[in-house]
């Protein structure tokens, strides 16, 4: 029986050097109309393909979101200065999004609705705003790994750094290729527990 899952390369989840900053905003916009969270997920991982259930699902669900928020943290260790401006997008429903400025006021350059003709209520937004670098490290640094998870509704695991002045290309492949080996180092271990594991067709996205 052939999966309907989306399969994975862990590789497309290590994040390139060039587009490195705006990853959880990209995310975030991508899953906008995705509410339901699969319970499997099929992976690509040295030329083999495997499904992953239950507990090895959670497990890549843990490893996933590790990432997304490692990248972060890597990011704004990279950035120098205090109190840069850094410019950060996010998204979310719009009452959460209120709720969460009325915490953290962030100066905001940009607001995008995307609608949901469907069902209105599940209407997003696209956030764009300017925060110092003191106050994303510590948003940051109280944060969750269960923000990171990728049908999460937190808007902290939403945000994503745009390119910006305080971080080099060169940083960027550093970061890209340390998301890279937690991928590879994780998704290695979770399959090689057989946990919830199976063998899958390869097939391109």
């Amino acid at each position: 029986m052939k999966c309907s899952c989306l399969l994975v390369d862990y590789r497309k989840l290590s994040l390139p050097a060039i587009i490195i900053f705006v990853i959880g905003g990209v995310i975030s916009f991508l899953l906008a109309f995705n509410f339901y969270p699969e319970k499997h997920v099929n992976v690509n991982i040295d030329g083999k393909c495997y499904e992953l259930l239950d507990k090895a699902n959670m497990q890549y669900q843990n490893l996933a979101a590790s990432n997304r928020l490692l990248v972060l943290k890597m990011q704004i260790d990279y950035i120098e200065s205090a109190v840069a401006k850094i410019p950060i997008i996010f998204s979310g429903y719009e009452e959460r999004i209120n709720e969460f400025l009325q915490i953290y006021p962030f100066q905001i350059i940009e607001k995008q609705n995307i609608t949901n003709s469907v069902n209105p209520s599940l209407n997003k937004n696209i956030v764009k705003a300017i925060v110092s670098k003191n106050e994303l490290s510590n948003l940051i640094n109280n944060s969750k790994i269960s923000d990171f998870y990728q049908y999460s509704n937190s808007i902290i695991g939403s945000i994503g750094i745009q390119s910006t002045q305080y971080f080099t290309l060169e940083e960027g492949k550093a970061v890209s290729n340390k998301s890279k080996e937690l991928m590879y180092n994780g998704l290695k271990e979770i399959i090689e527990s057989k946990e919830g594991v199976k063998s899958a067709e390869c097939r391109n996205i």
